[in-house]
């Protein structure tokens, strides 16, 4: 043995958390090009942001990412990975060469909304009735805290007097917005 190679690649697109709908498959070759139907290398795979597989993708790679080589192919069955972005695999094993897929790339995006998320707090102490000089910014984020694009959801920001927003603030209390709720743009509340 003295090489791997991706005999299949895995999809070029995928949704954050979801098994890729196309799973990679790894040969262990010869110095040729050749399967080696006889070897059962255990190969391993990373995800990395580079096409030349040396920058580590800062995501959870899931699924089965280790697994040996059966009559020279590692089939892998449910990979996944948890970040928005664009990603490259690398099979690697022992001593032998390591593969990337590159140029193929997965591109992963969001999955399904289902959290919001502050990315600007509004400023903590103001004099009664005058504007926040720090508007809040608020992103609807997936389970992987994913910003999900697409998502046009309505956000309503509330006041409350306690840390764990359980109690509402009541009258004299007010709150006053232009828009409230306000449709997220892309999956961002301003």
């Amino acid at each position: 043995a003295n090489k791997l190679a991706f005999a299949t690649m895995p999809a070029t697109s995928a949704v954050a958390g979801d098994a890729f709908t196309t799973q990679p498959a790894v040969e262990v070759q010869d110095a040729f090009g050749n399967r080696l139907p006889g070897a059962v290398d255990a190969v391993t795979l990373a995800a990395y942001t580079n096409a030349a597989c040396t920058t580590v993708a800062t995501g959870t790679l899931g699924g089965t990412v280790a697994l040996s080589a059966i009559a020279g192919t590692a089939t892998f069955t449910n990979i996944s990975y948890t970040k928005a972005e664009t990603i490259y695999l690398k099979a690697t094993s022992g001593a032998l060469t390591s593969a990337c897929t590159n140029p193929n790339t997965t591109v992963v995006s969001a999955s399904t909304a289902t959290k919001l998320a502050y990315t600007a707090y509004p400023n903590a102490n103001i004099a009664v009735c005058t504007n926040h000089i720090t508007q809040p910014v608020v992103q609807v984020r997936d389970t992987y805290d994913n910003l999900v694009t697409g998502a046009t959801n309505p956000v309503t920001i509330e006041v409350h007097t306690n840390a764990a927003c359980t109690a509402q603030a009541t009258a004299p209390a007010a709150f006053t917005a232009d828009s409230n709720p306000l449709a997220a743009v892309a999956g961002v509340a301003t």
